[in-house]
This record gives C-alpha cells, structure tokens and sequence, in this order.
C-alpha cells in the first residue's frame, strides 16, 4: 500500500509499505482521501495537499 509517513515539518516520505493484515478482534479501513491543510500563525497563509487513493 502507499503510505506518507510525516516525519516532522517538510518532511514527508512517500513509500509502500505491506498491506497490514486483521488479527481476530482487528478490522483493516481502506483510507479513500487524505489531505493535509495548514494556516500559518498569523492566519494569513493558506496550503492544503489532497491525496486520493485510486
């Protein structure tokens, strides 16, 4: 599976990783988007990065 690992500010590592399997009393959530979305102290700057998983 595709995964970004946030590894602290303006580092994010995109990588594949095992699909992880469901123990007995375990479930596994197929993510379908993501986003990250960030204002700045004073508010004035605005980002956002969508992701969707196809």
């Amino acid at each position: 599976m595709r995964a970004a690992i946030y590894n602290g500010q303006k580092n994010v590592l995109l990588t594949e990783l095992e699909t992880p399997v469901a123990g007995d009393n375990d479930i596994v959530v197929r993510n379908i988007y993501a986003s990250i979305f960030l204002i700045k102290g004073n508010g004035q700057s605005k980002k956002q990065a969508v992701w969707r998983n196809r």
